[in-house]
């Protein structure tokens, strides 16, 4: 039996790592969801977005002017290299649970 509170979404028509059609169960507005197989209600895996809200520039620290030349050079070519962070609701983690047996015989489940 699935219950939830006020603070519980549910996703539909979702799909898992593997391919496989899910619901998205969450507590936090869907940025981390339990993947339920949607016949069974089987857990099938997990799926991580990201909370970042898109590309946006840090900015020179304070008292950046003051810093010795060589410090502020360093500083400019760290932020230059620094990868962007993640839009918001992008991917990051996606796993499927699978589950192997051993069976009788060929297409036996």
């Amino acid at each position: 039996m699935l219950s939830f509170s006020a603070a519980s979404s549910l996703f539909m028509a979702l799909a898992g790592a593997a391919g496989a059609p899910a619901i998205g169960v969450s507590d936090d507005g869907g940025y981390d969801q339990l993947l339920l197989n949607p016949a069974s209600y089987q857990v099938i895996g997990q799926l991580a977005r990201s909370t970042e809200n898109g590309p946006k520039s840090a900015g020179l620290p304070r008292g950046f002017a003051k810093l010795p030349r060589a410090q502020q050079q360093q500083i400019l070519r760290k932020m230059k290299t620094a990868p962007p962070p993640l839009r918001k609701g992008t991917v990051v983690f996606s796993v499927a649970y699978q589950q192997v047996s051993e069976v009788s015989g060929p297409g036996v489940r």
